[in-house]
């Protein structure tokens, strides 16, 4: 029997075969592995499928855009535009600062192709964690660009500070009589 391409896969031609009604015990593994289109084994009328599903493919002509314009020429159109926004970036000074600081605060980054958004989002996060870490008299330069670091470090510093506070407290308390 001929069955349709879409049954061409073993998994796919054994449930076939076995909703098909034929239980018939060994004929079903003369089906196990289907490489043509052909089957030794019989079909009955028992089947409960009458059509063969089919998938939408999309035709040359339905490629078009909202724009008016083929899909092909629109992603073309944003890559040449990203082209030009990263090179206008690379030489802008706010790239340039960027990649200065990045480089200061030894930011890992891949010179050749450069996510200035993520490098944009790193130095300002690391920069907000130096200010922290200036406050409680870190020197972060000894960290490098460890955040996990420099933080743990910070915490220690309020864990001691607020202790120091605790005792503080409780030595006034006690040279006050209470």
């Amino acid at each position: 029997m001929n069955y349709p391409p879409s049954f061409l896969s073993a998994l796919l031609a054994q449930t076939k075969l076995r909703f098909s009604g034929n239980n018939s015990g060994g004929s079903t593994a003369q089906c196990s592995v289907i490489s043509t289109n052909h089957c030794n084994n019989t079909k009955t009328n028992n089947s409960n499928i009458s059509e063969i599903p089919t998938f939408h493919k999309v035709k040359e002509e339905e490629q078009y855009t909202d724009y008016g314009l083929p899909l092909s020429e629109v992603v073309a159109t944003f890559a040449r535009r990203a082209k030009s926004v990263y090179e206008s970036l690379l030489v802008s000074s706010r790239g340039q600062i960027t990649l200065e600081k990045a480089d200061e605060y030894e930011i890992p980054y891949d010179p050749h192709s450069i996510n200035f958004l993520e490098l944009f989002d790193k130095v300002e996060e690391f920069e907000l964690t130096i200010a922290k870490a200036n406050e409680y008299g870190i020197d972060w330069k000894n960290f490098g660009y460890d955040l996990l670091g420099i933080e743990q470090e910070i915490s220690e510093a309020i864990a001691e500070e607020n202790s120091y506070r605790k005792y503080a407290y409780l030595e006034f308390m006690a040279t006050r009589g209470v």
